[in-house]
């Protein structure tokens, strides 16, 4: 059976989580446009989340505006890893 891609980035980035002692939650979505997966931190302490902020990088599309074609180009298109749409990482700590 399939499994959309950002259901696999949540899968991913929560074992990544887990492994920092970084509590979050996690949660995808899928819709017309796209799919995202939206992280929210609620514990963790600064080292770790900067860890977790560089792993959970490459999951996410980066976007590059081109004014001239008036598009958008993704500059980190990869085959070997699922990715996501859309990447947030949104601290929430107190």
């Amino acid at each position: 059976m399939f499994e959309h891609p950002s259901k696999e980035v949540a899968k991913i980035l929560r074992a990544v989580a887990r492994t920092l002692n970084i509590k979050a939650s996690i949660r995808c979505e899928v819709f017309a446009g796209g799919n995202a997966v939206n992280v929210f931190i609620k514990q963790g302490n600064d080292s770790d989340i900067a860890k977790f902020n560089d792993i959970a990088k490459p999951y996410g599309y980066e976007r590059e505006y081109n004014p001239y074609d008036d598009g958008v180009t993704i500059t980190n298109f990869r085959d070997d890893i699922p990715q996501t749409g859309w990447l947030h990482i949104i601290d929430k700590r107190a």
